[in-house]
Parts: C-alpha cells; structure tokens; sequence
C-alpha cells in the first residue's frame, strides 16, 4: 500500500503500470496544508500450494 498526491498522475501512471490499483482517497492536514492522496494497492497471488 502507498499513497501518492492526488494531483500527480505521472506518480499515478508509474504505479498502475505496474499493478498497482486505487482504493481510496485521503485529505491529510501537513503543517496548515491540506494535502489530498489517493492510497494505490498491489495485489499479490500467494504461491499455489
């Protein structure tokens, strides 16, 4: 799991090129800033047994 700003779609693009995908978004306060994310997972397949 990550988070990346929301505004920053070459981020964006980066992590679902590799299998990442959104899940939610975040409004996060840093300092008296808002700051807006969106948390991208990866999901991965466990081993076959």
């Amino acid at each position: 799991m990550l988070r990346v700003e929301r505004d920053n779609a070459l981020a964006q693009r980066f992590y679902e090129a590799h299998g990442f995908t959104h899940t939610e978004e975040h409004k996060e306060a840093i300092y008296g800033h808002v700051v807006h994310e969106v948390e991208m997972v990866l999901e991965t397949r466990s081993p076959a047994c």
